[in-house]
């Protein structure tokens, strides 16, 4: 794949449906089913096909899609589900490839696939063959074992896909979507993008050029032919048992002829022989049996053709000198083209790379060979007469000390003098502390006053002094005999605490040796035991995490770190001795916690290597233990030793099983994947029953924590359990034990208890069906308890509001259930159900009633979160007896309604009434915006479901009429009455989903029908134009409500950007109007400062409209307006230019210009918007940057636009060839970032100086990187014909680089992209120019590409490994391979390197580091510099191989030895594309050999 520059645009493209043509996936999971497992499985997939397909009918397209997915890939081992996606996958894509949506996707030039398949089954072909860059699927579990547990990690695809494009895309939406329609109620990709293409693609869509050409599938190693759609796949099914008959058969008679009679017999069986050329004479004795395999002859019309080539000219052969492989590709070149083919450069090791992921060769090593390699040294200590340790010189052979240990020999096992036989092996020795680590006890003294004050002092500076002066405790590695020394000597609790923290510190940060891990680790349990007890708790605590941390980051390095738990155990063991059985309990919860988390430094696969060990290992056995001490501990101990044992317990069902990375900030908990090894302790009822008796019988916390643990219990998988009949008798105990609390109300009065309770109940819907519970013993009482649990917690709105969520969602699910309810068992809920719905209006009712100040944070109505997730579950409660509770709303919003019409015809109304009006609409207008957005009923008809939504709709419609009327119309700065209008513009939005569009209508005929005979509204396009009304009446009227103003464009932006709702608002006068009249006159909200970010999102909109059109005559009338504003400003003079009126009129303009230009997404429409600016209003940008310069709120807006004008996305910036504009149109940007830049350079910083310098800079550089970047202009000609104006802008961009810090640079984002971005385009096209630079300046901008690398960003470490790329190539190209440097850019860049020999050095260093140590993502992209700063040394890299073996330990020398050697294996001297794709292979294998143990 080519490098490219900076993204100039991006694509998301959906997979199925989309770039293939086919919409279902099943006949890829079926190839799956076949090629990696067999018939059975193959047959299986297919008999519950008309199951999966029910199932896609139904809606439940998660449903289908995991089902699929269990049954192709469970039980495969990763590597066979990899092999197939290599190998057969990728034929059968390549087939079904649309090449329309190819060629859009391919002309972008960031490329994103969205597949709902698992991503291993596409990523493959998506990288290789469609080029794109990143792909986005499903994850399969795989389990230790590295199998497939046919499970995937998302429960909800749609949102998670939704989830991981938007954090791709975090900083900038993707400006293209390719995709199916939207299905109603799912939320997509799509809507993420700006701009959206909906499946199948238009033939005629407007694309420049392939950035990419897609490239062929070569290698194949399938047994089907044909893709097994269901039919072909039952006809593949059917035919087998016939073809094996026929096969046989066909096999008999063909060997029982002779071989001359088999073509003329052959015929009788469907089988044609076809044979080319002229056989030879040899060829008529052939083996009588050697036919084709029986699958072959399984085929009902196998096709046998034999083609006999002219036999070798003497000269094409090995005996007229010819080399073997000369002759082996001659032969070769004949038989493609005798085949239609054509010849590649693969080899067989590339067939083997492709189809199995090797090079086709098998290393083999004896038991000596891996014995060897697995022996280990181990270190030795000496013991001086005074006891203290002291380092002992040492010699290779027959060494005399007196030894503490050597391997895994006690003292008393090997007596002083004892000679230890050491080899060749270079001794490596350390000392926790030697004789000159003492300190004097004045010393001590000292530094015990500088801890106190490090700690305790209230004066700043005096706490950063100390700060300063003990820092060498934590970062030098020669104070860690120090730190032992403290700990031995001061009672100090605040000396004591900086000699832990300092060892934590240099255990995390710095690769401590081994034996002074184990040294270390050895003392602080020693520590711990001797004088844990009398220490203060933050000390024990900060100990144990040094402890903690040392185990978990040895834990793979040696047995002696795993020994903590037995450790543990000996505190536990101390009877009588609560301190040291709590240190014990917390050193085991620190543990489990210090494994389940990652830690900065540690790469995550190796974070889950020793997570996953541990979980195996040991954590069951902690579990154990915490249950053991909770059992011990229920009648005789302190509550602090219980609520030690709860943490643990918690802890250890809390761990992250599978390694899902649960997202702490939330308190959601999925299902825990409890390991089957623990199955004989969960089914045990004591288990439950232990943490139902801790609730009991304690107070919060402690009662929290118990309940904690049973929301996990409750949560585990249900194939954790034998059988049903187990997982029935726990399901029974969690419902006595929950029925037993609601009878009681014991703990509920407690806010925290009564939280987690209400997540308890929660885990029923999750985990439970209501097949389940209703069989259950007491499921009555059960229910109606729960009940009426939810109704009193409705009603204590104000101290349950965050609780009612979890309720709602269970009763919610249960009702989802209903329809599958079999059996004669009542489920109860049609009693239940209307009571909680009807007892939920009223709780929110009397929310408002209740005079709740008007603060975001405490009202009800302005808690969004909290109000979305109560309003997700809460229509399907409605919709459950639709007619009743329909009739509900309608019979509780009439009076309200009323009331509201009323007082609106009043000339005096109580303020304090109409508000409490307000809210309670406010709340009715919510619920009925909910239940419009879904359309599942299993109530009632879908005639009956929809007149319901007319008549709720009707009087929201009602209402919109009333709040715009009367005396209301004087209340639009109101709160209340703009929570209101919030509520109106979700319902919009909701119903637009729901009921507007063709498809939408001609489902919908009995709404229209009744809406029609309630409010005249017959068809989408009548409601469309009340929609509009809305919106047109809001931006005219809510001046001083950014919130409002920003709901309303965004309802607005959503209908123009939809392709058929776009349409039609063209055809309404409203916003006719709108797109004419946008003036600050119509729309007061333009001049408020509060709403100007809404600004841009309402240009963007009419421009999104105006553009639809692709007339010039209509733009130019539609600008109108903005035309006025470029009159008065132009013709303002030079002394009146400095106001404040033309200062926010120009800030105005420019996010008016910016909108607009966002809009624009074509040549035309672009060409368009050119004609108009250039060259009439050029100059006012100009002028404005001139005059402004020092006004961050002017200067930032305008060249935001400017940044947005030379962008070619969507390659909207095509001028024909004879035209100038491209070179016109970067002289403009010139002239502007010279203004600019040489003026805001020669003011002094101010204390902001993001505001009032940086932002103006990145947003500068993001100017001339895309215009640098954008393809539209010849820069050559600028030197040519002595244009300055690319010399001047490189200079003063250079200029404002070089003027900031490389940490603001690195400290803040947006400037950190720009910065590197812009370097990468210099490396990439004006490498020249920055060769030019003085050596000062050259090592500063390639230096900071270091830093760049090291950032967490993988886009920024991309740039600048690009970067670096574009330099190491062209130093490679032209010195290293060149005789000597001939041009003048190269004989500067010698000089550079010679300046600096350490730049390319360390470069690499960081590189190998980075590839090494992290966990990076774009390890592609970090291969190409890595071999091009290879091959510009050797010795660089010898240096560097040297380096990295001396960090490592001797006994893994060799073995990393064999990595390096194998990471250049096939490499030749060159950076061909061939060549740079071969180590890209080589560098991953090496990355991975290199990491093991």
């Amino acid at each position: 794949m080519e490098s490219s520059t900076t993204t100039s645009y991006s694509v998301v493209s959906e997979l199925e449906g989309t770039l293939l043509k086919t919409p279902k996936p099943f006949a890829y999971f079926m190839l799956m089913a076949f090629e990696a497992s067999g018939l059975i499985r193959y047959t299986l997939l297919l008999f519950l096909w008309p199951i999966i397909a029910l199932l896609d009918v139904l809606g439940y397209r998660n449903g289908s899609l995991k089902l699929m997915i269990f049954v192709a890939t469970a039980g495969l081992r990763e590597s066979e589900i990899e092999s197939v996606a290599r190998a057969v996958l990728p034929k059968f894509y390549m087939d079904d490839i649309s090449m329309d949506a190819w060629r859009v996707f391919g002309s972008c030039e960031k490329r994103v696939v969205v597949t709902r398949m698992p991503r291993v089954m596409v990523e493959r072909f998506a990288k290789d063959h469609l080029r794109a860059d990143e792909v986005i699927g499903t994850e399969i579990i795989i389990n230790r074992f590295g199998y497939a547990t046919g499970f995937i990690q998302e429960s909800d695809v749609d949102r998670s896909i939704f989830n991981s494009v938007a954090n791709l895309f975090e900083d900038r939406r993707p400006q293209l979507g390719l995709g199916r329609p939207i299905i109603s109620g799912s939320q997509t990709f799509l809507s993420l993008c700006e701009e959206q293409v909906r499946a199948p693609v238009p033939s005629n869509y407007n694309v420049q050029r392939l950035h990419v050409q897609l490239l062929p599938v070569i290698f194949h190693d399938g047994r089907l032919v044909k893709l097994p759609t269901p039919a072909t796949a039952l006809l593949i099914l059917l035919w087998i048992p016939f073809g094996i008959v026929l096969a046989v058969v066909r096999l008999f008679i063909g060997s029982m002829l002779p071989l001359w009679a088999i073509p003329y017999v052959s015929r009788i069986f469907n089988i044609r022989f076809i044979v080319k050329g002229k056989p030879p004479a040899p060829a008529s004795a052939g083996n009588q049996g050697a036919f084709d395999p029986i699958f072959f002859f399984m085929n009902p019309r196998p096709v046998y053709e034999v083609t006999f080539l002219n036999q070798l000219e003497v000269e094409a052969t090995c005996s007229s000198g010819k080399s073997p492989y000369d002759v082996a590709n001659y032969v070769q070149r004949i038989l493609a083209a005798t085949l239609g083919f054509e010849c590649t450069n693969f080899t067989r090791k590339d067939k083997y790379r492709v189809l199995a992921g090797n090079d086709g060769t098998v290393s083999y090593s004896s038991f000596l060979d891996q014995f060897k390699k697995t022996a280990r040294l181990f270190f030795v200590l000496a013991v001086t007469d005074d006891a203290s340790l002291i380092e002992v010189p040492v010699r290779r052979k027959n060494l005399p000390i007196n030894v503490i240990g050597v391997a895994t020999s006690s003292i008393s096992e090997i007596n002083p003098g004892t000679e230890v036989e050491l080899g060749d092996t270079q001794l490596q020795y350390f000392s926790i502390i030697q004789n000159s680590a003492s300190l004097p006890m004045e010393s001590l003294a000292q530094l015990e006053a500088l801890c106190e004050r490090l700690y305790n002092s209230q004066d700043t500076a005096e706490r950063a002094h100390a700060e300063n002066s003990l820092r060498c405790f934590s970062v030098n590695k020669d104070y860690i005999p120090q730190c032992q020394y403290i700990l031995d000597n001061s009672s100090q609790p605040y000396s004591l605490m900086l000699a832990s923290s300092s060892l934590l510190k240099q255990v995390t940060d710095h690769s401590l040796p081994l034996n002074l891990r184990l040294d270390i680790r050895a003392y602080i349990v020693n520590y711990l035991a001797t004088r844990g007890p009398e220490m203060q708790p933050f000390v024990i605590a900060s100990l144990i995490q040094l402890l903690c941390r040392l185990t978990k980051l040895g834990w793979l390095d040696g047995d002696r770190f795993r020994d903590v738990v037995k450790e543990s155990t000996n505190f536990l063991e101390q009877v009588g001795s609560a301190d040291h059985y709590a240190i014990g309990l917390r050193i085991l919860d620190q543990l489990v916690q210090e494994m389940n988390q990652p830690n900065p430094g540690l790469p995550s696969t190796r974070h889950r290597r020793v997570a996953c060990n541990f979980r195996d290992q040991s954590l069951f056995q902690i579990f154990q233990i915490a249950l053991t001490s909770l059992s011990y501990l229920k009648n005789n101990a302190a509550g602090r030793l219980q609520e030690l044992a709860l943490s643990l317990a918690l802890r250890c069902v809390s761990f992250d099983f599978v390694g899902t990375s649960i997202d702490e900030s939330t308190e959601e908990v999925g299902t825990v994947q409890i390991p089957t090894s623990w199955r004989s302790v969960l089914e045990d009822p004591s288990t439950l029953q232990i943490f139902f008796d801790y609730y009991g019988s304690t107070d919060s916390p402690l009662s929290k924590e118990a309940l904690e643990c049973l929301v996990r219990l409750a949560s585990v998988r249900r194939s954790m359990f034998t059988d049903d009949a187990t997982r029935s008798k726990f399901l029974a105990h969690l419902m006595t034990g929950t029925k037993e609390i609601l009878q009681t109300g014991k703990g509920l009065t407690d806010h925290d208890n009564y939280h987690v309770f209400c997540r308890l109940l929660g885990r029923f819907r999750l985990n439970y069906q209501l097949s389940e519970l209703v069989k259950m013993d007491g499921y009555g009482d059960w229910i109606q308890l729960l009940a009426e649990f939810t109704l009193k917690s409705l009603q204590s709105w104000q101290w349950a509001s965050s609780s009612v969520y979890h309720l709602l969602g269970m009763w919610s699910r249960l009702v989802a259930s209903v329809s599958y309810l079999k059996g004669d068992s009542p489920s109860l809920l049609d009693e239940f159900v209307p009571k909680i719905t009807e007892g939920f209006i009223i709780s929110r009712f009397d929310s408002v009633q209740a005079n709740v100040p008007d603060d975001p944070t405490e009202h009800p109505l302005d808690k969004v979160e909290v109000l979305q997730d109560e309003l997700d579950g809460f229509p399907y409660l409605c919709r459950f007896q639709y007619e009743r509770i329909g009739m509900y709303i309608i019979n509780t919003m009439e009076p309200l309604l009323q009331s509201y019409t009323e007082r609106g015809k009043l000339q005096f109304a109580d303020n304090s009434e109409l508000a409490l009006i307000e809210a309670k609409l406010s709340w009715i207008v919510h619920i009925v915006a909910a239940i419009v957005k879904i359309k599942q009923c299993s109530g009632c008809s879908m005639e009956t479901q929809e007149v319901l939504d007319a008549e709720l709709s009707s009087r929201v419609l009602r209402l919109i009429d009333v709040m715009d009327s009367g005396l209301h119309i004087q209340r639009y700065g109101e709160i209340s009455k703009q929570r209101l209008e919030r509520a109106i513009l979700a319902f919009f939005q909701n119903f637009r989903k729901s009921y507007v569009g063709d498809q939408a209508m001609h489902s919908s005929k009995q709404l229209y029908a009744r809406l029609k005979d309630l409010r005249g509204l017959d068809d989408h396009l009548m409601l469309l134009n009340v929609i509009v009304g809305k919106i047109a009446t809001n931006l005219k009227c809510y001046t001083q409500s950014e919130e409002v103003i920003g709901h309303t464009l965004s309802l607005f932006h959503e209908l123009a950007s939809g392709y058929m709702t776009g349409k039609l608002l063209l055809k309404l006068e409203t916003v006719n109007f709108i797109v004419s009249n946008h003036t600050r006159e119509q729309f007061p909200f333009l001049e408020e400062y509060r709403c100007s970010r809404s600004r841009t999102t309402f240009y963007y909109t009419i421009g999104w409209l105006i553009f639809m059109e692709d007339s010039s005559i209509k733009f130019k009338t539609s600008m109108e307006p903005l035309m006025q504003v470029f009159r008065t400003l132009e013709s303002t003079p030079d002394s009146m230019f400095r106001t404040d009126a033309v200062k926010f009129a120009l800030i105005g303009l420019m996010k008016s210009l910016r909108g607009i230009s966002m809009a624009s997404s074509s040549k035309k429409s672009y060409g368009i918007l050119f004609d108009w600016l250039y060259p009439a209003h050029m100059p006012l940008l100009l002028r404005g940057i001139s005059n402004w310069f020092d006004t961050p709120e002017v200067t930032t807006q305008l060249l935001k636009f400017m940044a947005e004008f030379v962008h070619n996305k969507n390659q909207r910036l095509t001028f024909d060839s004879s035209s100038p504009n491209g070179i016109l149109l970067f002289r403009e940007v010139s002239k502007l970032i010279v203004a600019y830049g040489s003026r805001i350079l020669s003011l002094p910083n101010v204390a902001d100086i993001y505001a009032f310098k940086y932002k103006g800079f990145w947003v500068s550089l993001t100017i001339l990187s895309r215009a640098l970047s954008g393809n539209y202009c010849n820069f050559g000609v600028f030197e040519l014909y002595g244009d300055p104006a690319l010399a001047d802008a490189l200079d003063i961009a250079l200029k404002m680089t070089l003027s900031i810090p490389l940490a603001d640079i690195l400290t803040y984002h947006k400037l950190t992209k720009a910065y590197f971005g812009f370097v990468e385009v210099l490396c990439s096209s004006y490498i020249t120019f920055i060769l030019q630079l003085d050596s000062a300046t050259f090592m500063h901008l390639v230096g900071s590409l270091e830093s760049g690398l090291k950032g967490l960003d993988t886009s920024i470490s991309s740039q600048c490994a690009i970067a670096v790329d574009n330099l190491a190539t062209y130093y490679f190209n032209n010195i290293t391979m060149g005789e000597a440097p001939n041009s003048p850019a190269a004989i500067r860049f010698a000089q550079h390197i010679a300046d600096c020999p350490s730049l390319f050095p360390e470069i690499l260093k960081t590189l190998f580091e980075i590839v090494l140590l992290e966990d990076c993502g774009n390890q592609w992209s970090l291969s190409r510099p890595i071999l091009s700063l290879i091959l510009i040394s050797e010795q660089i890299f010898s240096d560097l191989k040297a380096k990295i073996l001396s960090s490592q330990p001797v006994d893994q020398h060799q073995r990393l030895s064999a990595c390096f050697d194998s990471l250049m294996t096939d490499i030749s001297r060159g950076l061909d594309p061939k060549n740079r794709d071969m180590f890209t292979q080589n560098l991953n294998r090496f990355r991975l050999e290199f990491r093991v143990k």
